[in-house]
């Protein structure tokens, strides 16, 4: 899907270029070629945050069920995630 995505903003792009007759239109069509990239990787950045997030929840659930942390918080548990994944404990 995002491989057809690129293609039609190259496709946009080449023909943007090929047309200087309107430099309205060109740059009309360039910006909004940009602001759909843009989207697109707001898009995956926070499919990303997302899919992150359900993991450490899923993690943390385990944890606690195994009573090896029985109360601590999702925001404790980050922070030591965070220290654990910078070898800080």
């Amino acid at each position: 899907m995002t491989e057809n995505k690129d293609n039609q903003n190259e496709e946009i792009k080449k023909d943007v270029k090929n047309n200087s007759k309107n430099k309205k239109s060109k740059l009309t069509l360039i910006s909004l070629v940009d602001e759909n990239n843009s989207l697109h990787m707001g898009m995956l950045a926070y499919n990303k945050l997302t899919s992150q997030f359900e993991e450490e929840k899923k993690l943390l659930n385990s944890f606690q069920e195994d009573k090896i942390m029985p109360s601590i918080t999702l925001s404790e548990f980050r922070k030591k995630l965070i220290q654990y994944k910078n070898k800080e404990i």
